[in-house]
């Protein structure tokens, strides 16, 4: 494991997939992220590239031929290559000593196969305070406009401490507007699509709780930049994580499973195909693209440990 410290917090990051697997305060070793158990859900936060969701069919369409693709793309079952910060574009700044790192992939002819681009995709952590911040940088080495997606899947304890988690409460914000109301874009449980149906979910002084049948429905996404940052509120409605972004979509997701104790905070630069898709990789909606004169593009979010 990688590792990031400072008087506060101690991150742990796998090079199998570039995923933090565990944010510690250090003065008493409590845990904010969830454990990982195979048998709920085997992932901790994985990373999102060069898809997000699923595409119809498993497959997709790029100048006449198709490509198959796995749900969320191949970055996170990848091993990275730990880099320089100092030579990362955009963040040619000087952190202290153990308190930033970046990784790293590049195409290989294997991936070519199944996504027929050159590209870099770098991930930058950086520990401040008590914040990680996220960065995604996407280089193009290709003659022509590369295609992608991308996006964050952190999972976090909930409940963290005494309690359950349908004692604990969502709460979200918009430039610290009063929100009467979020609405999600439902998602079809056979096929993992979105479909046109949607969800409105009432909310009191911004919140929202997490009942037991919340995700009933799988993910609540959250489309058209509705809101900026989404907090988890244990219950007594205190804050412990808080996540910040100025992504499209959000999604958050938890399973089904009692032995769930956690949810999930996404934020997405892409989301999967409409149900009815049937257009090509570059008509798909929320998808991003960047021009071969262009040396790189960044994303990111930042999490708040409370």
């Amino acid at each position: 494991m990688l590792k990031l410290e400072n008087e506060l917090l101690t991150v742990e990051i796998d090079e199998l997939g570039a995923e933090i697997k565990s944010v510690k305060e250090k003065a008493t070793q409590k845990e904010y992220m969830w454990s990982g158990d195979k048998n709920v859900w085997g992932r901790v936060s994985p990373v999102l590239f060069p898809f997000v969701g699923r595409c119809v069919n498993a497959k997709y369409t790029y100048e006449g031929k198709e490509y198959p693709t796995t749900p969320h793309g191949f970055a996170r079952d990848t091993r990275f290559t730990v880099g320089d910060t100092k030579e990362t574009p955009y963040f040619n700044v000087k952190y202290p000593e153990g308190s930033a790192v970046v990784l790293y992939i590049e195409d290989t002819e294997e991936t070519r196969k199944i996504y027929p681009f050159k590209f870099k995709f770098s991930i930058m952590y950086v520990l401040e305070e008590r914040s990680v911040s996220v960065r995604y940088i996407v280089e193009n080495k290709n003659d022509g406009t590369l295609y992608y997606s991308v996006g964050g899947h952190p999972g976090f304890k909930c409940p963290i401490s005494d309690g359950v988690r349908h004692d604990y409460f969502l709460k979200f914000g918009r430039n610290n507007e009063q929100i009467e109301k979020i609405i999600s874009s439902d998602i079809d449980l056979n096929t993992g699509l979105a479909t046109y149906e949607k969800t409105e979910y009432a909310l009191t002084d911004n919140t929202l709780k997490i009942a037991d049948d919340l995700f009933k429905k799988d993910a609540l996404v959250l489309e058209n930049k509705q809101v900026d940052s989404i907090s988890i509120l244990d219950k007594d409605k205190k804050p412990y994580i808080t996540v910040s972004f100025a992504a499209p979509l959000v999604g958050i997701w938890s399973s089904l499973n009692p032995g769930a104790d956690f949810v999930c905070i996404e934020p997405w630069w892409g989301r999967c195909d409409r149900i009815d898709f049937k257009g090509t990789l570059e008509g798909r909606e929320y998808g991003n693209k960047l021009e071969a004169d262009k040396k790189g593009s960044i994303t990111e979010f930042k999490i708040k440990f409370e």
